[in-house]
């Protein structure tokens, strides 16, 4: 499955993920969430492969974390004199959201990275309070160590390497993640909360083995997988 692929960071998945949607429609979607990596990028993109900031990471998580509104980045919020008063304001203009549901869709998938995929120390060893999404990256060689995780309050994006460009030896889970965690860990705030209503339904999936591992995901149609099934009452798709 896709969340199970995304969850564990199967390569070839989500490579072949890309090449099917087209490279094209990749890069306008990264450009739709506010960053720009070429026209078109070339597919070692999909992976990842691609220089960009933790600042740029950040854009891109933003508007899932956001629910889908894109918020341009600023550093700088006012300018105010010595009481307080406003003297200019950086314009917030934030796009309205849109695709609302595949952004959930997206997120339960991050969640899932945190529960069973790359992330699972989060939940694992009992120190975040709170459920959180988010994903882990590392670079070939061990260059670069990611960790990109949202709550339902607060987004944080941690890059661990070296400036000499060397192997640093931490995957994205044994290293940025664990900072990561040791900032939420201490930081109050609120758990994610994913709702889902119609046109979203649930459906039953079951593998090889027919009924005996049936698990309930969210569908949105009319992108539902052919593979729903109906055992034990479950919902089938149309």
């Amino acid at each position: 499955m896709l969340i199970e692929a995304l969850a564990k960071s199967y390569n070839q998945a989500a490579a072949r993920l890309g090449l099917s949607l087209g490279m094209p429609a990749f890069g306008q979607l990264i450009r739709n969430l506010g960053v720009d990596i070429g026209d078109p990028p070339n597919p070692s993109a999909v992976l990842g492969a691609v220089e960009l900031s933790p600042l740029q990471v950040t854009q891109l998580y933003q508007a899932l974390a956001s629910g889908g509104r894109v918020l341009p980045l600023s550093p700088v919020r006012a300018v105010t004199n010595a009481r307080g008063e406003v003297l200019s304001r950086v314009p917030m203009r934030a796009g309205l959201p849109t695709q609302v549901e595949v952004i959930k869709l997206l997120t339960l998938a991050l969640v899932e990275t945190t529960v069973s995929g790359t992330a699972s120390r989060l939940t694992s060893d009992g120190r975040m309070q709170v459920a959180s999404a988010g994903k882990t990256g590392t670079s070939d060689d061990l260059r670069d160590s990611w960790y990109a995780g949202f709550t339902g309050e607060h987004l944080g994006v941690v890059w661990l390497g070296r400036d000499d460009n060397q192997p640093s030896g931490l995957t994205g889970g044994s290293g940025a993640l664990r900072v990561w965690e040791d900032l939420f860990a201490k930081l109050p705030s609120k758990a994610i909360r994913l709702r889902f209503v119609e046109p979203v339904r649930w459906l039953a999936y079951g593998d090889a083995n027919g009924c005996q591992n049936l698990r309930f995901l969210p569908a949105l149609p009319p992108f539902e997988p052919p593979n729903a099934r109906s055992c034990m009452g479950a919902l089938t798709a149309p």
